[in-house]
C-alpha cells in the first residue's frame, strides 16, 4: 500500500492511495553471472505496470559490470505529471572496490520517455564507514553529464543492523543541476515476524526547488509505503 502527497506552489496537496503487486525472482547462471526479474502492477483501473530486468557479472574479484532495463507503462498523473504513457531506462555501467566497503563506478544510462530521449553519463564514489557494532554510515558522491546540462548529487545514510528481528536505514541527498535544486530523504524499517516473513515500511520525501525566480515552481512529494516480504526457507 501506498499514499502519495502531492504539493504544488499554488494549489493544495493531493493524496493518491494506491495497492500494488511486485515480484522479483533472480538466478545464479554461475559463480560469476546472475540475473534478475521485477515486476510491479498497481491495482484498480488506469494502474502503473513496471518491468525491469538486469545482469551482474563479476570479472574480477573486486570489479564487475551490471546492466539493467526498465520499461513502465504509466499515466499521467495529478496536475500533469507524469513521463507519458510509456518510458523505458536503460543503465550500463561498472564499479570497483578501491578500499574497504568503498568503491568507485561510471555508468552510462538512456532515458527514452514522451518528452524527449535523454543520455547520461555518471561517476561517483561510494563508501562506508562501521561506527559501531550493527551500525555504519554511508556516503555517496556522484557527478552526472547529460544532453540536457550537468548535475552534482552528494548523500549521506545511516544504517541500522544490529538487531536480529528489526533494521532500519535513513538517508538524505543534495542534487543541483542547471534548473533545479533537488532534497531527497528516505526512512526505511523492517520487522522480521517469523523465519519466512518480514514487514517493511519506508518514507520518501523529495522537494525540488527552480534556481531562477520565476522559472517553474516548487514542487514536494511525498510517499509512504507499507508491504511484506516472504523468503522461502530451507529446512535444516
Amino acid at each position: 500500500m501506498a499514499c502519495n502527497s502531492i504539493a504544488l506552489a499554488n494549489g493544495p496537496a493531493t493524496s493518491l492511495d494506491t495497492s500494488s503487486i511486485y515480484a522479483r525472482a533472480s538466478w545464479k547462471a554461475t559463480e560469476t553471472l546472475s540475473f534478475t526479474g521485477e515486476i510491479q502492477r498497481e491495482l484498480g483501473e488506469g494502474g502503473d505496470t513496471l518491468y525491469a530486468l538486469g545482469a551482474d557479472w563479476r570479472v574480477a574479484e573486486k570489479t564487475r559490470l551490471y546492466a539493467r532495463y526498465e520499461l513502465a507503462h504509466q499515466y499521467t498523473g495529478a496536475y500533469g505529471l507524469g513521463v507519458g504513457e510509456t518510458a523505458s531506462n536503460i543503465a550500463v555501467g561498472i564499479d570497483t572496490q578501491y578500499m574497504q566497503d568503498g568503491t568507485v563506478y561510471s555508468e552510462y544510462r538512456l532515458r527514452d520517455a514522451s518528452a524527449g530521449r535523454e543520455v547520461q553519463a555518471a561517476l561517483g564514489l561510494r563508501n562506508g564507514w562501521r561506527l559501531a557494532q550493527g551500525l555504519r554510515l554511508t556516503t555517496n558522491l556522484e557527478r552526472l553529464n547529460t544532453t540536457l546540462g550537468d548535475a552534482t548529487a552528494v548523500g549521506v545514510g545511516l544504517e541500522y543492523t544490529a538487531s536480529d528481528l528489526w533494521k532500519a536505514s535513513g538517508r538524505v541527498e543534495w542534487r543541483q543541476d542547471a534548473t533545479n535544486t533537488n532534497y531527497l530523504g528516505t526512512l526505511g524499517v523492517a520487522r522480521k515476524l517469523d523465519s519466512s516473513w518480514t514487514v517493511l515500511a519506508r518514507d520518501y520525501f523529495n522537494l525540488v526547488q527552480p534556481r531562477a525566480s520565476g522559472v517553474g515552481s516548487t514542487r514536494r512529494q511525498n510517499q509512504f509505503q507499507v508491504g511484506f516480504a516472504w523468503r522461502r526457507v530451507e529446512p535444516t
